[in-house]
Order: C-alpha cells, then structure tokens, then sequence
C-alpha cells in the first residue's frame, strides 16, 4: 500500500519512487495487487501483471480523472470505497461508490502474482441510447473486447444484470427495457482466474422525439386511373400521435380539397369526390408534442 500511486488517472504526477524502486520488487515476490491514495479518484493501471488502485474517493469532485493515461483500464469519479473479501483461496476487491452501485470487482486467486496472472475485465464506456420505435426496449451493442489476459487467453466473457444472466461473448447484442442498467461482466482466463467490469446503459424513452421520417405508398406517385374517392395509405411514422392529410389540384396546397386532421392510423378513405381526370397531389404530416414530420408530396390522376 502506499500514499501515492506509481501510474494514476492525471489528476496529481505519477510517484516515480513507485516506478522505479516499489514496482520491480512488486513483480520480484509476485505481487498482484497494489492499493494505493491521494488522488480524489478511482483509477486502476495494469503494469506487466501488477495492478495499481487507486482509492480516494472521499474528494471526488475536486479532480477530473483521464481514462486516456498510459497504463490506466478504469476511471471513475464518486464517491466511493473499496470492500477486500477474502474466500478460501480467493482474494476479491471490490469498489463500490456512496449509493451501493459496483464500479469493478477483481479475483485475485492465492499465488497468482508468482504463476498466473488474472484477466483484465472491460465492459466498455457508459451508453445512452433511445428507444428509436417506441417499443419500449432498445438493442445495445455491448462490448468487452478491450478486456485481455496478460499472461494467457480469456475464455469466457458472461453478462449479467444482477443475477441474471444476460448474454455471452465479447460484444454481445442485448434488448434493454427503457430505464438505466447496471452490467456487470465477469471474464474467466484460460487457468480459471476471474474479473469483473461494469458498464451503465441508460435507454431513454423516445416521448421527447419528434415523430420519425414515413413514406405515402398509396395512390403511388404518378399513378393514373385513380378512383374519385380514392383511398389514401402511408407508412406509420415512429413516435407519431396523430397524422394529417391534404390533397389539392395545386402543389402549393393554397385551397385544399381534402384537408383532415387527428386521423390515429396510417390511412384515409376520402368521403369527399374529386373531380374527373384531374392531377392531384397529397402529403402526410406525422405529429406528437414535440414536433411534426412531413412526408414527400406525391401525384395522381383521377379516371374520367
């Protein structure tokens, strides 16, 4: 253990004493693991096997930490501690933030510095994503192919929410529900050694979208013959409360000879009867509360 850390996250100078006369005899005697203060962060390097941790959570909001320094795999900013539980052979680290949440678990198996060294486990940088149809629930491409072994293979990488069993592989696809999510993922190397990330992916709902791009289908553009009380359909618009439609013998749509408004599905049947032969043209407005979105204009000729 020891005040400073030989590489931190870049909020105070790195401790070269650390480096240059505590880091070699860490890797002589087989040191896996090195606790370390002072810099108002959560940080943890990976030095050939060794890892640093940097615990100091207490003045979190004084320091920016950089996930970019040399060396560095974690980086958080809260408030937080560290847990050492130790199981038969086991040793395991967790750092927990003030509310509860986990930033990263790592197993230490009893002997590992001198033998095996444990995986490093990455579950990749927070997400947001929004529930683009409105389902409900958004895929999320989830990724942990930074995580590595610096002495062997990892081989297995499993997903969990909780308890719960999500998915497996690196870069597995997963369906979130609209809410936040805390994933924790465990990669097991080649010898049996474990460690753990976590990644929070928050799913928005889409209720602060405006409604998506459509396309008309019906009466297709340009098309001829049509009937005089002819029946409109389009495509339905992602996020759309409600649609409007108008149709006039003017592009410009300067006097409407079917104007309808509050329609809840993607389609109209015209009670009004156009005139004979005539070119017409019509669009689509999608609306909800934020906003509208309008469709192409489209033509069409009535029969004679």
């Amino acid at each position: 253990m020891a005040h400073e850390p030989g590489w931190g996250a870049g909020t105070h100078a790195n401790n070269t004493n650390v480096q240059t006369a505590i880091h070699p005899l860490l890797k002589q005697y087989g040191v896996q693991m090195y606790l370390n203060g002072h810099n108002h962060n959560y940080a943890r390097a990976v030095v050939e096997g060794v890892q640093y941790v940097t615990s100091g959570g207490g003045g979190a909001p004084l320091y920016v930490p950089s996930p970019s320094m040399p060396n560095i795999v974690k980086t958080d900013q809260s408030f937080h501690y560290t847990e050492f539980d130790v199981a038969g052979s086991t040793m395991t680290m967790t750092a927990r933030r003030a509310d509860g949440t986990v930033i990263e678990t790592i197993s230490v198996p009893q002997g590992s510095g001198g033998g095996n060294q444990s995986p490093v486990a990455n579950a990749g940088p927070d997400q947001i994503v929004t529930d683009s149809d409105s389902s409900g629930s958004e895929t999320v491409a989830l990724n942990g192919t930074g995580s590595s072994d610096p002495d062997g293979t990892i081989s297995s990488y499993v997903w969990k929410e909780g308890a719960t069993q999500i998915a497996t592989g690196s870069a597995p696809s997963v369906n979130l529900a609209v809410g936040t999510h805390t994933l924790t993922l465990t990669v097991t190397d080649n010898t049996g050694a474990t460690a753990s990330d976590t990644v929070v992916v928050t799913v928005n709902a889409a209720g602060n979208q405006p409604p998506g791009s459509f396309s008309l289908l019906s009466p297709v553009n340009g098309k001829s013959n049509v009937s005089k009380t002819p029946s409109f359909d389009w495509n339905d618009s992602a996020n759309a409360v409600s649609y409007s439609i108008v149709v006039d013998n003017d592009s410009n749509f300067t006097s409407p000879e079917i104007s309808v408004s509050g329609l809840t599905s993607s389609s109209h049947t015209s009670s009004v009867t156009l005139g004979s032969g005539t070119t017409y043209y019509w669009k689509v407005t999608a609306t909800n509360a934020n906003g509208s979105t309008t469709s192409t204009i489209f033509n069409f000729t009535t029969r004679k």
